[in-house]
Order: structure tokens, then sequence, then C-alpha cells
């Protein structure tokens, strides 16, 4: 007659007596008792075991991180899985799985396994730190080929993306760039990023003539940036300058807080000193030329070209002369006065006698010359002929 016992995992190695009190209850499942009385004819009986309560085993999964993803408490926990997990802190536990999302402090746990009359428990305090609040400060918009210092906070180590560690770095990008950040404390970590914009710098230019006639304003017009600022203290985007003297004009252009400039020297071109020379009066109806001096060329009010002007006159009159050189032009004036011709009449006695004088008198005019010679208004003549005298 021989005997053998199975447990749930096999055959009981030494178990081969009717009764064997050294059996391992420890796990539950089906117990088999078989018995062979050499004929080949074996008789088994089974019996199930149902193992309740017993020493939960799980480890403490802490500390964990306030930004930790839930921890499934099982994975922790060695043998039963069919346990009961509980928290005092609602919310903390749902299920199986730790949430230690937000939170911070110190929480206990425990896992409960058995049935009826047979539970035991154990407890664990789980330690959850919260992950540090970092940010970055600095200025984070910046011009091309300029640097910015980008300070970390909120955190006790610090690791950059550029492998620098330390609250701190100093930055020259030449493309907009993306800089991420670990900040470390108390075995927790966060991971933010900060975005550095470059700027180009504009390439303002300023419009206009560089050459303008003294007296004259000059149109200047900005291009190639968003705003201005000339160095008259002016911020519109085009401006009327009338300098006295060669003037450089300075030209600030901005965009997006990039600033460049550009500088145009303005040069005061002299007027051409025009003149007129020529007569001051002449009788009516008479022929006078007048002279244009002082510039390349001219122009008369009447179209006329020439440096010189010829004309009858006729009533008084100013005549201008446009004068110009190369760049700049002015305007000469001349004033005409036109004297009216004199109506000339001599009186007197204009017949005597052989021998005789007589006196002839002129009037109309201011000043006389006599045919004579003599000047005056009055000449007194002993012709021994009949003779003409006339009177200028």
């Amino acid at each position: 007659m021989a005997y053998q016992w199975h447990g749930p995992a096999g055959i009981i190695s030494g178990s081969t007596s009717a009764i064997y009190p050294a059996v391992d209850y420890s796990a539950t499942g089906n117990y088999i008792f078989e018995v062979d009385p050499g004929n080949s004819c074996i008789v088994t009986d089974t019996v199930t075991v149902v193992v309740s309560g017993g020493d939960p085993l799980w480890t403490n999964p802490g500390p964990l991180c306030s930004n930790t993803a839930p921890v499934d408490l099982n994975a922790y926990v060695t043998g039963d899985v069919g346990g009961t997990w509980y928290c005092s802190e609602t919310g903390v536990i749902i299920g199986s799985e730790f949430n230690p999302e937000a939170l911070s402090g110190t929480y206990t746990v425990s896992y409960t396994v058995g049935s009826g009359g047979c539970l035991d428990s154990l407890l664990h305090d789980i330690v959850v730190n919260p992950a540090p609040d970092i940010s970055i400060s600095g200025d984070t918009t910046i011009c091309k080929g300029e640097s910015t210092v980008l300070i970390a906070s909120g955190a006790t180590n610090y690791v950059w993306s550029t492998g620098t560690t330390g609250n701190t770095i100093t930055i020259s990008p030449s493309v907009t760039t993306n800089y991420s950040l670990i900040g470390v404390a108390s075995g927790c970590n966060t991971t933010i990023s900060q975005l550095v914009v470059v700027n180009s710098y504009p390439e303002p230019q300023i419009l206009g003539d560089t050459l303008v006639c003294d007296g004259d304003s000059v149109y200047l017009e900005a291009a190639y940036a968003d705003s201005y600022l000339w160095n008259t203290g002016s911020t519109d985007t085009a401006i009327y300058v009338m300098p006295t003297s060669d003037t450089l004009i300075v030209l600030q252009g901005t965009i997006s807080e990039c600033t460049a400039s550009d500088s145009l020297h303005v040069y005061v071109h002299d007027l051409p000193v025009a003149g007129i020379s020529g007569p001051a009066s002449v009788c009516e109806e008479a022929g006078f030329t007048l002279t244009a001096t002082g510039g390349s060329s001219y122009l008369w009010v009447d179209g006329t070209t020439t440096v010189t002007y010829s004309s009858q006159g006729l009533i008084d009159s100013v005549y201008y002369v446009t004068v110009s050189d190369d760049y700049c032009s002015t305007v000469a004036s001349h004033s005409l006065t036109v004297n009216p011709i004199p109506v000339l009449s001599i009186s007197g006695d204009t017949s005597i006698c052989k021998g005789e004088s007589t006196v002839l008198v002129a009037s109309g005019a201011t000043n006389y010359v006599w045919s004579t010679g003599t000047t005056g208004n009055s000449i007194t003549v002993s012709p021994e002929m009949n003779t003409f005298y006339s009177v200028a």
C-alpha cells in the first residue's frame, strides 16, 4: 500500500504517509490524497483548502512626487494581491491606484488581506514631495547679435538644455530658440521651456535729395522700418527740413524693439547772385537793352532765354529775369522809367528888319539846346537873312 499527497503546486515531496501533518497550507487550492493498493487501482480523495489572513507583504513606493503619474500599489505586493487598500484622505486611492497629483506630505496607507475572522493589515506612510514650481525670467525677446540672461527660480538645482547647471545662463542665439529647464528639489523635478525670440535689425533708409538751394526746404522720407525717430525730434514717416547750412540728418528705424540708423548729408547750395544792368529811364518809344548777370542760364518774363533783353519804352515797367546756375535759381528785377517825349514850342518875334535882333523863347521841356549851340530856354538872334532855328 503506497500513499502520496499532492498540493496546488503538484506533488508534495516527502509526503508519503497516510497522515502527514507537515503539509503546507499557506496556499489556497486543492489538496489530493492518493492511495495505491498495489493492484493498479489507485484511489484519490480531494479537499479544497482556502487560506485566509496571513501577513500581508508590500513595499512602500515612496517617496513620490506631486507630478508623478498614479501608482498601482498591487505592483508592490508580494504574495496575495486580493487585498483592500485604504487611505483616510479622500480621493488619494482609487482601487489599487495611489494618485500623488497635487499632494504634499505624508499619507498613511493600509493593505488588508483575508476574510471573516482571518484579517491582517500592514500600514505604510507614503511620502509625497511637492514638485518644484519653477519659472524662467529674463529678456526673452532680443535683437540678433545681442545676449540675454535667463534666470531660473523655484528649485534647488537646475539643468538647462544647453548642458549648463545653475540658476542662470547667458545666451546669444542667432535664431529664435526654445530653451528647456529641469528644476530639482527634494528628489522631484519639473521641466519647463522658454522661447527666446531673435529679431533681425531693420535697415532703415532716408529717401530724398541731398542738395537744397538756400532758403528752400527738402522733403525726406523714411523707409524699411515700423517706427522712426529723426534727429529733428519728429516721429513722422516723412519730414520737410530747411537747413541754413550743410546738415547731417540722422534717422532711427525700429522693428520689434530692434533699432538701427541711417544718415544723410543735406548740402545747402548758395543762390546765384543775380542782377540786371541797363538804363534806369528811357524816352517814350526809345529802344533799350537790359543785360542779366550772375548765372549760366536766363529766362525773361516774355520767354526770352538770352542774356540780354531788348525792347522799346512804352510805359513805366519792372522787368524780371530768372537767373540759374547748375542747380539753383533766383529772380532779379529792374525798374525802367519811360519819359514822355516833350512837346516843344518857340515863341517870340519871328519877323524882323535887317539889322534888328529878336528873342526866341522855347517851352515844353526842362533843358534845351538850340541849333546855334546855345543852351537854355531862350536865345537872342540877329540873322542877316531868313534863318531856321531849332531847339531840342
